[in-house]
C-alpha cells in the first residue's frame, strides 16, 4: 500500500487510502513513502536562462540552484508553461526554481522513517501543477484553506511566482486580506500593473463566505474544475495526495535519500524481466515438445507405411512365384515390346507427309508403293521395268542439309513409282521432278536414296530429222525416313 507523509503546521501525519477514503495510519515499516510538505520555508524564484540545450542547460540550472539555495539539498526546477515556438518549448528563457529551506525539519522527518522514500513534493509545486489546467486563466491566485493555516499561491503567465503560508485559521476576512496584501506586493515589485483589473481566484475549500469576501474585494472567483472537485472529497489536500502518488515533476529529494525506492523499482523490473524470460523459455520448450511429438508421430507413420510396403512386395513376389510364366520371360517380352513394337516408325504419319508434297500437283499418279521398316533384311529399292526399260541406276545420296542424324531407333524405307501427266516436255518434266525432290528433302528426317530428278536427261536442240528421247512411263523414287517423334514439313527454299 502507498503511504503519504504530510509535513504541515499540524505536525507529521501518515495517510493511506483505503476503500476510497483517506485515513490516518501509523508509520509504515516497509514499502515506500511519498512525502508532501506544507511549510512556510517553501521558496519560489524565477531566473533568466540563456538559449542552452541538453547538458549545458541542466548544468546552468544546477549551478543556479546551488548558488541561490546553498543551505538545503531539497531543491529543483519546475516545468514551465507550454510555449508556442519550437525554441521556446525546447529551451525556454524563463525558469522557475523551487526549494524548501527547512533542512533540519525535513531531515528529522525522513531519518525517522523505516520505509523507503519515493520522493519529496511541496504543496506549492503541486498547486502550481494544478494551475496549469487549460480551463484556468494564465494569471491566477490559488487558495488552499485549512483549519491550521492557509496556502496562497500566485501563478503569473502559468508560472508560479510567490507562495505564502498564513499560520492562522482560514476565515473569510483573513483570506481576503492576505490576498489583498499579496496583490499589493506584486504591484510594488512590478510583477503586476496597477490597472485595477479583477484578478481571478481559485478557492480550494468548502466555505462559501471566502468567495463572498473576495467578491467584495473586487476579485473574480473561478469555479473549481470538475477534475479537481471529484478528487477533493471535501478536503482538497487529498487531491494533492493523489497527484503526489503519480510522482509528477517537481520532486526535491536528492538521490541519496531515494536509493532504496529506486533499487526496489529496479528489482521489480528485473523480476518482471525474469518472469517474461521464463515465460518465453517455457513457451519455446512447449513448442519444441509439440514439434517432437509431431516428429515422433511422423516417424511411426513412416514405419507403418514401410511395413505395409514390405508386405505388399512380399505378396507380389509370392504371386510372381505362383505365376506359370517365369520372370525372365516376362522381362524379355517387355523388352521386345519396347525395342521392336513401340519403337517402330509411324507409317500413317510418313505417308501423310508424302501426300502433302504430292498434293501440289493433282495430275500425278502413284503406280506402285512399298513401305518397310529399315533392317538388314530389308530389300533394296525396287527397279522400274515398266515399258521394257529400266531407269538409270540412282546413286546413293548423302543426307541432305535438312535431314536429321541417324537415330538409334530403326527408320523406314519407302519406294514408289510416280507417273507424270502425259504430253509434258522435257523441260517441264525436269522442273516438276526438281520441285518434287525439293519438297521431299524439306520433310524432317527424310533422305533421298533414289532421285529421278538427277537422272533426267537435259533437253537438247536438234534438227527435225533427229529422233527425240522417249518419255518414260514412270519414275522410281526411294526414300529413307528417320524414326523421329514427330514428322513435320519444313519450309523449303523460297517458302515462308
Amino acid at each position: 500500500m502507498k503511504t503519504i507523509l504530510h509535513l504541515g503546521p499540524g505536525g507529521d501525519q501518515f495517510w493511506r487510502k483505503k476503500s476510497g477514503q483517506w485515513l490516518l495510519v501509523d508509520p509504515p515499516e516497509a514499502g515506500s513513502v511519498w512525502v508532501v510538505s506544507d511549510l512556510a520555508e517553501e521558496i519560489l524564484t524565477e531566473i533568466q536562462v540563456p538559449r542552452l540545450f541538453g547538458t549545458d542547460r541542466s548544468g546552468f540550472i544546477s549551478r543556479q540552484l546551488n548558488s541561490r539555495f546553498p543551505d538545503t539539498p531539497y531543491k529543483t526546477s519546475l516545468p514551465g508553461p507550454v510555449a508556442d515556438g519550437l525554441l521556446d518549448r525546447l529551451a525556454p528563457r524563463q525558469q522557475a526554481l523551487l526549494a524548501v529551506d527547512a533542512r533540519q525539519r525535513v531531515d528529522a522527518a525522513l531519518d525517522g522513517l523505516g520505509a523507503n522514500i519515493a520522493g519529496v513534493w511541496t504543496t506549492s509545486g503541486l498547486l502550481a501543477r494544478l494551475g496549469l489546467g487549460r480551463s484556468l486563466p494564465a494569471d491566477l491566485f490559488i487558495v488552499l484553506p485549512s483549519a491550521q493555516a492557509s496556502r496562497i499561491l500566485f501563478v503569473h503567465k502559468q508560472s508560479p511566482v510567490i507562495s505564502r503560508l498564513i499560520r492562522e485559521a482560514s476565515t473569510a476576512e483573513s483570506v481576503s486580506s492576505e490576498i489583498t496584501r499579496t496583490l499589493r506586493h506584486l504591484e510594488n515589485t512590478k510583477v503586476l500593473e496597477r490597472d485595477g483589473a479583477k484578478l481571478p481566484v481559485l478557492v480550494l475549500g468548502q466555505d462559501p463566505r471566502i468567495a463572498e469576501a473576495l467578491l467584495a474585494q473586487g476579485m473574480a472567483v473561478v469555479p473549481v474544475p470538475k477534475a479537481i472537485s471529484r478528487i477533493g472529497s471535501g478536503d482538497f489536500k487529498f487531491a494533492l495526495f493523489e497527484l503526489a502518488l503519480k510522482s509528477p515533476p517537481g520532486q526535491l529529494a536528492p538521490l541519496s535519500r531515494r536509493t532504496g525506492h529506486v533499487a526496489a523499482g529496479l528489482s521489480q523490473l528485473s523480476y518482471v524481466a525474469s518472469a517474461v524470460t521464463a515465460s518465453l523459455v517455457c513457451w519455446a520448450l512447449f513448442g519444441a515438445y509439440g514439434q517432437l511429438r509431431l516428429d515422433r508421430s511422423d516417424l511411426q507413420q513412416s514405419r507403418a507405411a514401410s511395413s505395409r510396403l514390405g508386405q505388399q512386395l512380399a505378396g507380389l513376389e509370392k504371386d510372381l512365384a505362383a505365376y506359370p510364366v517365369s520372370v525372365g520371360l516376362v522381362k524379355s517380352a517387355l523388352r521386345l515390346e519396347r525395342d521392336e513394337i513401340l519403337s517402330a516408325p509411324s507409317m500413317p504419319k510418313q505417308l501423310q507427309a508424302l501426300a502433302t508434297v504430292l498434293a501440289a500437283n493433282p495430275a500425278l499418279r502413284l503406280s506402285r508403293l512399298s513401305w518397310a521398316v529399315e533392317s538388314a533384311q530389308a530389300p533394296p529399292c525396287a527397279a522400274n521395268t515398266e515399258a521394257g526399260r529400266a531407269p538409270a541406276p540412282a546413286p546413293a545420296l548423302a543426307p541432305t542439309a535438312n535431314s536429321e542424324a541417324l537415330p538409334s531407333l530403326p527408320g523406314s524405307r519407302i519406294s514408289f513409282d510416280l507417273q507424270l501427266p502425259p504430253g509434258m516436255g522435257v523441260k517441264a518434266r525436269g522442273a516438276l521432278l526438281g520441285d518434287l525432290a525439293q519438297g521431299f528433302t524439306g520433310l524432317a528426317g527424310l533422305t533421298l536414296l533414289q532421285n529421278p530428278a538427277l537422272t533426267q536427261a537435259p533437253e537438247s536442240i536438234s534438227g527435225g530429222s533427229k529422233e527425240q528421247p522417249t518419255e518414260p512411263s514412270a519414275y522410281s523414287w526411294c526414300l529413307r525416313f528417320a524414326n523421329l517423334a514427330g514428322i513435320a514439313e519444313k519450309p523449303g527454299p523460297g517458302k515462308p
